[in-house]
């Protein structure tokens, strides 16, 4: 049975000003505050406790090395990011999910040694094992080899006229396969006057079943709104046992809009790990 995925939601830039706007109002926000403190004070106290707990970890892990006590914020994220594994998944996916935060960090510049002590003390498993079969070929000690940053994107968007779903964007990997997305960054505008609804909706294309994996439902944009947001986690919604080859963007209109107001999309960003 394939594991159901997660229904994302979004919010415009406008519609997340209005909504902060409302919370904050002074009368709302106090009985937003009386119903919801007692709920969250629990979690929170637990939290801080385990927050603590990776702040020990973490300044004792680079207290071995001097070069490194600089960035021990970037430790943290990936303590944090850990912790977060650790409590989401079980078993073989939550090794792979450890090793491609790991690869990832290691990317970002960080000593490999310290990352392996951070997820060795939190008692999590960073397998060379899958990070060779899954991730490419690497050597951890002293630097991953044949694994590289993901970054690219565009900077032009694309009016949309087809009142059916066209290949507007595609970002591949400049080597064999996308071993992990971090994520996916759209923009898209409806001009007020189009008269339209625009649709879009990102999906990656996958070896060897050579398919679609649809990431999400199409996002509807009404005439007059605006979207600006990234996507993440992507990799929950991708089939255990593929390669991301391209990750693609495709979008229409429900009918054909005025010439003056046209709606445009724009894959502006896709982030992670390639090799």
């Amino acid at each position: 049975m394939t594991r159901r995925r997660r229904r994302v939601h979004y919010r415009t830039v406008s519609q997340r000003v209005q909504l902060w706007d409302k919370k904050e109002d002074p009368n709302v926000y106090a009985v937003y505050l009386e119903k919801t403190k007692p709920l969250a004070l629990d979690k929170f106290t637990h939290y801080q406790a385990v927050h603590e707990e990776l702040i020990r970890i973490v300044k004792e892990c680079t207290s071995k090395y001097d070069t490194e006590y600089s960035r021990t914020h970037a430790y943290m994220w990936y303590a944090q990011g850990l912790w977060y594994i650790s409590n989401r998944y079980s078993g073989e996916t939550k090794t792979i999910e450890a090793s491609a935060l790991f690869v990832y960090f290691v990317i970002l510049g960080l000593n490999s040694d310290l990352l392996l002590d951070i997820a060795h003390r939190l008692g999590i498993e960073i397998s060379t094992k899958v990070i060779n079969e899954r991730l490419g070929r690497v050597v951890i000690r002293p630097a991953v080899a044949m694994i590289y940053n993901l970054n690219k994107g565009y900077t032009s968007p694309l009016e949309v006229t087809s009142t059916k779903p066209i290949l507007a964007f595609k970002v591949s990997s400049d080597l064999q396969y996308i071993a992990y997305i971090e994520g996916i960054h759209m923009i898209a505008t409806n001009p007020s006057g189009s008269g339209v609804k625009l649709y879009f909706r990102p999906v990656v294309y996958t070896v060897p079943d050579e398919k679609e994996h649809e990431l999400t439902d199409w996002f509807v944009l009404l005439e007059g709104q605006d979207f600006d947001d990234w996507l993440r986690w992507i990799n929950d919604a991708i089939p255990n046992g593929v390669q991301v080859k391209e990750v693609r963007l495709y979008a229409f209109v429900d009918k054909e809009p005025s010439p003056d107001f046209i709606p445009k999309v724009l894959l502006r960003r896709v982030t992670g790990i390639q090799v």
